[in-house]
């Protein structure tokens, strides 16, 4: 059974100044969340999109992503141990809610050497709590280009500690550890550019 659920909508529009909308832009990535089950047998893992503010800070034309302001998940799994005396279910979750993290560049381990001049890598995480529905967990990205070129790769991950399906649905939902995800830029069927369609628009 799919659950969808809005939380907290808001048009994300809002989320960029009006004085600095020539140098900002609004990005979307989008990837497959990893697969869940036992391996002979793997289940979709559904689908995360994250909506991105770039910014052009150092130049022309020299975008670099900001901030996070919205997530967008379809048909991920969680399993739901529900009421004392009842049976555990799995049930898939959609949602799509406003969020507030800042990219950081991303840190380099102490074993590893001097970075490039043209490195290309920046880091968000963040955590969340919505208790009206009740809704807990964590999520994090990292956008990059391989050896500083090329097109914006993103991975990251979601977590969902704990979520309660509308009543009187499952209870006790969560994801059971990270589910990882990785993808590319997208774009909505409202914008005109060369990337691929959202699957999640």
């Amino acid at each position: 059974m799919r659950r969808v659920i809005t939380i907290g909508a808001a048009a994300l529009a809002l989320a960029l100044p009006a004085p600095a909308l020539a140098a900002t832009q609004l990005r979307h990535f989008e990837g497959d969340l990893s697969p869940v089950g036992v391996p002979s047998q793997p289940q979709p893992g559904g689908v995360m999109a994250l909506d991105v503010v770039f910014n052009d800070k150092q130049g022309p034309g020299k975008f670099t992503p900001r901030r996070v302001v919205g997530v967008r998940v379809s048909k991920m799994p969680l399993t739901c141990l529900n009421q004392p005396g009842q049976y555990a279910t799995q049930e898939m979750l959609s949602f799509s809610m406003p969020v507030e993290g800042r990219f950081h560049a991303t840190r380099r381990s102490p074993n590893q050497g001097k970075p490039k001049p043209n490195r290309y890598s920046y880091s968000v995480g963040w955590g969340f709590v919505i208790p009206s529905a009740p809704f807990a967990g964590s999520m994090g990205a990292r956008l990059y280009k391989p050896q500083g070129r090329g097109p914006i790769r993103g991975l990251g991950y979601i977590y969902v500690e704990h979520y309660d399906f509308p009543a009187p649905g499952p209870t006790n939902c969560t994801t059971n550890g990270l589910r990882g995800w990785s993808g590319l830029q997208c774009r909505l069927a409202s914008e005109h550019n060369p990337q691929p369609l959202c699957r999640l628009d």
